[in-house]
């Protein structure tokens, strides 16, 4: 059933009949719940239903773990969409820890496989949904901080892809009670629609059935997806950053600021110096390279579009990546391009800080005007910086840390 636009009338998507919510009127309302047909082992968490080409579906399991929201127009025709409970651990061979899969079982479980008979090779031209999907799963995470909970992304594997094993990003899934839009699709009391849905609640969205911790998400439980496998959560043990695409896949146009951009996956940047040459607090992408303008890709720098991306940490200050989650990695490539004053030699620097400042390692370039990786190692760092050392001039360009992982 759908809602019409007045809020005072459903539509049954299948006649088109209109049915009336009238004050102190029963509904009527036949509601198929299809679990276990077209599950593989008696003894899983499983959901099912029929998937319309032209109606927004969500389908969640009979413990409430899982879940799904196909939007209108996904498939080109009807489809049954089954989500079952996975026993198999690792969930997924070659997905680095700390993985999340919770416990073997119908109860408790954060390993799933999402299918759809017939497979969408047979429904869909390309293989795959025609827009993205939102699966969400409700993680067993023990006792782990709010911070790295809210650095915990869902990964699917799909053989066949390129990668295999892939993080989603983020997105509400207020299907499930875990996710922070939960309260908010049932409804809120004192409006009619609210009324109906919070009404519905009991028998539309199961009830969890573990008591174990389950994670509550700021950005949601969700992940979004063009194609169903197996999917669970972890906590990315290795991030990579380019400045040309942000964490949801979009263009990094040259000249944004990226001080927050990266906040999602664990580190935010700031400058050293807010009243050097091109002043401010903003760390920009900047697409002024070794070829100049327009060079096709961004780097990191304390100058705006326009100015070029080198700078020194005598006249600029350097800049600052700070971790949500100690590193125990960290590096950058460097391209050292001398003192601007036509004097041969100057080298780029990368430090790296503990929690309260100090200098744990530091490592710096040649003198050679190439790119060149240089990394940092140490026991819980918190933030790294970099620039040109001294006098010298440099450009930078991805970042990539390790984290300590947690318990450890």
């Amino acid at each position: 059933m759908d809602v019409v636009d007045d809020g005072w009338e459903l539509q049954n998507v299948d006649t088109g009949d209109l049915i009336p919510l009238l004050d102190d009127r029963t509904l009527p309302i036949t509601f198929f719940i299809g679990v276990g047909s077209q599950c593989e082992r008696a003894d899983s968490d499983c959901g099912e239903g029929t998937v319309q080409p032209g109606a927004n579906t969500t389908i969640v399991t009979e413990n409430g773990q899982a879940g799904v929201f196909i939007p209108a127009g996904a498939v080109d025709q009807p489809v049954t969409l089954i989500i079952e409970s996975a026993d198999d651990r690792p969930c997924i061979a070659g997905l680095l820890e700390p993985v999340y899969s919770g416990s073997i079982g119908p109860v408790g479980n954060s390993c799933y496989d999402f299918h759809t008979e017939p497979p969408l090779t047979e429904v869909n031209a390309a293989g795959k949904f025609n827009t993205n999907v939102t699966v969400g799963i409700c993680p067993d995470i023990g006792n782990l901080d709010h911070v790295t909970q809210d650095l915990l992304q869902i990964f699917q594997l799909h053989v066949g892809a390129d990668p295999a094993i892939r993080p989603l990003n983020n997105v509400p899934a207020p299907f499930l009670h875990c996710d922070p839009a939960f309260q908010q699709l049932v409804g809120s009391r004192g409006s009619r629609w609210g009324n109906l849905v919070g009404g519905l609640r009991a028998l539309f969205l199961p009830r969890a059935l573990f008591a174990r911790t389950t994670a509550t998400f700021d950005l949601g439980a969700g992940g979004s997806t063009d194609m169903f496998s197996r999917f669970t959560w972890a906590l990315p043990s290795q991030q990579d950053l380019n400045f040309d695409q942000a964490p949801d896949l979009s263009a990094i146009l040259p000249g944004a600021t990226v001080n927050t951009i990266y906040s999602r996956l664990g580190v935010t940047l700031s400058r050293t110096n807010l009243l050097g040459l091109c002043p401010g607090s903003d760390v920009y992408a900047n697409d002024y390279g070794i070829l100049g303008f327009h060079s096709g890709q961004n780097n990191i720098s304390v100058c705006p579009l326009g100015i070029a991306s080198d700078f020194s940490e005598f006249a600029f200050g350097a800049i600052k990546a700070s971790f949500a989650v100690p590193a125990v990695l960290a590096c950058i490539d460097a391209t050292p391009t001398g003192f601007h004053n036509l004097l041969p030699g100057g080298v780029a620097f990368i430090e790296a800080l503990d929690a309260d400042g100090n200098v744990l390692s530091t490592t710096e370039s040649t003198t050679s005007r190439t790119a060149q990786r240089l990394c940092v190692s140490g026991s819980g760092i918190a933030a790294v910086q970099f620039a040109g050392k001294g006098s010298a001039f440099a450009i930078f360009d991805n970042v990539s840390w390790t984290r300590v992982l947690p318990g450890s």
